[in-house]
């Protein structure tokens, strides 16, 4: 079994390297099917994302260069992570996605305007 060090021990580098990973590890999750290791995957994710939250100055704008990314479920995470953050960036990065993306992540982009636009999503 993995040691998973504690999330306070990390740098915020080391969480973007895993966050990284844990997008890669989601897109190979959907591509097979697999929601119980993609909810798992997620889980992580969010942790993630809520340890560089509450680190000083908050830390999730490490995430903004995640924007670039190749993979489109790494571009989905850091964008919902970085909405508040960085919101046009994030904003313009879901619209893409939403755009010139196919599956999942489009769907999930296209999704997340929507309940921005009307409210029913409000990032923190």
């Amino acid at each position: 079994m993995m040691i998973v060090p504690q999330l306070t021990e990390l740098t915020v580098d080391d969480i973007v390297r895993e966050y990284i990973a844990i997008g890669l590890a989601q897109d190979r999750a959907i591509e097979a099917d697999d929601t119980s290791t993609f909810n798992r995957l997620a889980r992580r994710q969010f942790a993630y994302e809520k340890e560089l939250k509450l680190r000083t100055g908050d830390q999730r704008r490490a995430l903004i260069p995640l924007l670039e990314h190749p993979n489109a479920q790494i571009r989905l995470n850091a964008a919902h992570a970085t909405l508040v953050v960085a919101p046009l960036l994030a904003r313009e990065t879901l619209e893409a996605v939403a755009a010139w993306e196919l599956g999942p992540q489009a769907l999930d982009a296209g999704m997340a305007i929507q309940m921005l636009d009307d409210g029913r999503f409000v990032p923190e």
